[in-house]
């Protein structure tokens, strides 16, 4: 059994194995969880049955229930996903309203409030930051996409928004 803790009620709830939580609060509400690592402060904090995630920085997917196989990097990465499986969240408050699957955000605000939108990548900042609920995008540097509300688009370029 492999039960790693290292700071105060990190893993406060845990009965599971294969768990490693680093910082106050971190996977503090586990209960049935494996395998999952959290890095930070409220780092994977409400995740209660989901295994497979890993959080790191500030309250990296904090609010994650349910939800799979889940990368969060950085403060607030993945903040509201509760049942979204599949995402990847690299920077500063990148896809911080993710409730879906399959989603790629990496730079800061990237997919920002991306609340029902599906199959959407960002990769920059600020790329399809105005998103809700678009499918099918794909924005590639700075600011691409960003105030886009329609599906099924590419955009590569800055000057690309709309």
């Amino acid at each position: 059994m492999l039960i790693l803790l290292l700071d105060f009620q990190a893993l406060t709830l845990n009965t599971s194995l294969n768990n490693s939580a680093f910082g106050f609060r971190a996977l503090a509400n586990n209960s049935i969880g494996r395998r999952n690592s959290a890095f930070g402060r409220g780092a994977l904090e409400g995740n209660t049955t989901a295994n497979y995630n890993t959080a790191m920085g500030i309250q990296a997917l904090a609010t994650n229930t349910i939800g799979e196989n889940n990368v969060a990097i950085g403060e607030l990465a993945l903040f509201d996903n509760l049942t979204g499986r599949g995402n990847t969240a690299v920077g500063i408050e990148a896809l911080t309203n993710a409730t879906v699957d399959s989603l790629t955000a990496l730079v800061y605000h990237a997919l920002h409030l991306n609340e029902d939108g599906i199959n959407n990548a960002g990769v920059g900042n600020e790329e399809l930051n105005s998103n809700i609920t678009s499918d099918n995008n794909t924005a590639i540097y700075h600011g691409a996409l960003k105030d886009n509300i329609s599906g099924n688009n590419t955009a590569i370029d800055s000057l690309a928004r709309e």
